[in-house]
């Protein structure tokens, strides 16, 4: 794993952090159910994702979860990154669509002002500036698995 990983793992985890403020400001309640999700979702882009990738293992994948996965679980026995990708990306989608519908649905049924900055803020983050960030010489600049990626420009 590069120095760097906290470059790699730091717009992700922003992310993850403004939909636990939105969730928050929708209903504290509906925060711990996101907590719930975040580590559920993260377990299984680990195990279903990660253990397919060529950065699988310590000191390969620029974010550290390639580690973290070989914690966890073994590489799979047949790797199909591509394949394990697109069926399971959903895990991380989730992360980012959950709080953006709950803070929706919150904002219809009373206009809650944190709550409308705080959706704007997250949705500008996590669907503008991160996919920005990581295809312009973040996250995926630097993954060993970036000519195999079904999201990569060609």
């Amino acid at each position: 794993m590069k120095k760097g990983w906290i470059r790699d793992a730091l717009p992700h985890m922003v992310t993850v952090l403004l939909g636990g403020v939105v969730c928050f400001f929708a209903h504290p309640l509906v925060l711990p159910a996101y907590l719930v999700i975040v580590v559920i979702t993260m377990f299984w882009f680990w195990g279903t994702i990660c253990t397919h990738c060529y950065g699988y293992g310590p000191g390969r994948c620029p974010s550290g979860y390639g580690k973290i996965s070989a914690f966890f679980f073994r590489k799979a026995a047949r790797p199909d990154f591509r394949r394990a990708f697109k069926v399971n990306i959903w895990s991380v989608a989730l992360q980012w669509f959950f709080p953006f519908l709950v803070g929706i649905l919150f904002l219809i049924t009373d206009l809650n002002w944190p709550l409308l900055i705080s959706l704007v803020i997250f949705s500008v983050v996590g669907f503008v500036i991160l996919p920005i960030a990581s295809r312009n010489g973040g996250g995926c600049a630097d993954c060993p698995q970036r000519k195999d990626c079904p999201w990569k420009k060609r």
